[in-house]
């Protein structure tokens, strides 16, 4: 009962001071078919406003069991901190961003004023890789010390599963959406989606293919393809039978990290692609899988496994060092996870690449925060990345990566805070 009139009392005023007409909603312009940026907006409000005391509601009087021995964080910001967050990875800078954003023409945004909170949802492939949970609370922290509230979830490689994940954001009213895709080819959807209710998507790290996406922000995955490749021709040689191990079937990363070890391999006419093999949900055991079948397939005769992540390099290296070919086969990874970093002190021959993820979460930030604001002179981007079926393009951000071997791990990994207490 005491936790409930308390909620009662925080609740009733809260109504009272955020009553419609308190920002300038009234029965005749509600329910006015006009698109205008101030009408999507009081239309989202009470979108906002009725989730929000539905919600309240349902704490007081059905869920004050489940908080009776203490309270859960939901790690969603009210106001700022008074200090922007800063992250301890200590990330080369992005370079220079010289080309001024406009917004895409084809619907109405809605705009936050100033003095409302912005509420951005935030959605990922995954809730449980590294890769990922880094990203959500990189993002989530520096968004709030902004004053930022973030809603972010995973979808376990599922793409209906995401498609249900974007409804709900924008049932519960968020003002601007960041979304890394499941499936870039089959995420257009939830651009029109978004755009209907006048909210903005920021497309981060995988292109989602729509020509009317509102930004893409990525890692430079084609440099992260060209490092691998690279590393293989300085630490072994320009001859070799070599097979690329990619992620996702469709997945732009996938895509973009395979063209640039293209674009440093074939170069070398000693070099001869034995088998290139997308895996689902960048399965480290169906990675494992393939390299099994490769090497006994060739009688243990590669000498190279390019991996787009981090992950499936783990799984490739399994197959390896079971057939005894540690030091002996060179494997390369992108994503430089804690496994994979331990593998680089164990073993020879392997490396992979930070695809620093600070820089990509506060792009991504900043930008949805202009957005929501409809502050379009802030944003900054550095080229239009362009796609095929369906024909579009897209202002591009691109952020920085960095090979890590044996030789600079010291400086790359620890120093940099990446993973400061790394050890063998």
């Amino acid at each position: 009962p005491l936790f409930r009139s308390v909620i009662l009392k925080i609740m009733i005023p809260m109504v009272r001071a955020a009553r419609p007409t308190a920002i300038g909603i009234t029965t005749s312009n509600i329910f006015s078919p006009s698109s205008s940026p101030e009408n999507l907006f009081r239309r989202k409000f009470v979108k906002k406003l009725s989730f929000t005391i539905l919600t309240l509601v349902l704490v007081a009087f059905c869920l004050t069991p489940l908080f009776a021995g203490g309270s859960q964080e939901s790690g969603n910001a009210e106001a700022g901190t008074g200090e922007v967050y800063v992250p301890p990875e200590k990330a080369p800078p992005t370079t220079p961003k010289t080309k001024s954003y406009s917004p895409v023409t084809s619907y109405k945004h809605a705009i936050v004023p100033e003095g409302v909170q912005v509420t951005i949802g935030f959605l990922l492939p995954s809730q449980k890789i590294e890769r990922f949970t880094r990203d959500a609370e990189i993002f989530t922290k520096y968004a709030e010390s902004r004053g930022v509230k973030v809603l972010w979830e995973g979808a376990d490689y599922d793409h209906a599963k995401q498609l249900t994940q974007v409804e709900n954001m924008l049932t519960r009213g968020v003002d601007v959406l960041v979304i890394h895709p499941v499936h870039g080819d089959q995420a257009g959807v939830f651009v029109e989606m978004a755009h209907k209710e006048g909210i903005p998507v920021i497309a981060s790290d995988g292109v989602i293919k729509h020509n009317e996406v509102d930004l893409f922000i990525t890692q430079d995955s084609v440099a992260v393809g060209k490092a691998q490749a690279q590393a293989y021709i300085d630490m072994v040689g320009k001859e070799g039978k070599y097979v690329i191990i990619m992620g996702q079937p469709g997945h732009s990363v996938a895509k973009l990290i395979t063209e640039g070890n293209n674009m440093i391999l074939d170069k070398y006419p000693g070099m001869k692609l034995v088998q290139q093999t997308e895996h689902e949900n960048w399965s480290p055991e169906l990675a494992q899988n393939t390299a099994e079948d490769i090497l006994t397939r060739e009688k243990d005769d590669i000498q190279a496994f390019f991996c787009n992540n981090s992950g499936m390099a783990n799984g490739v290296l399994q197959a390896v060092v079971a057939r005894g070919l540690q030091g002996k086969i060179f494997v390369a990874g992108s994503d430089a996870d804690r496994t994979m970093c331990t593998n680089i002190l164990n073993y020879d021959g392997v490396i992979d690449v930070i695809k620093w993820i600070a820089p990509l979460s506060i792009e991504c930030a900043e930008a949805a925060i202009a957005l929501a604001r409809g502050d379009y002179n802030a944003i900054k981007y550095h080229s239009i990345y362009e796609f095929k079926d369906p024909d579009g393009s897209v202002p591009t951000i691109v952020t920085p990566v960095t090979v890590v071997t044996r030789d600079n791990i010291q400086e790359t990994v620890i120093d940099s805070n990446w993973i400061a207490d790394l050890k063998k």
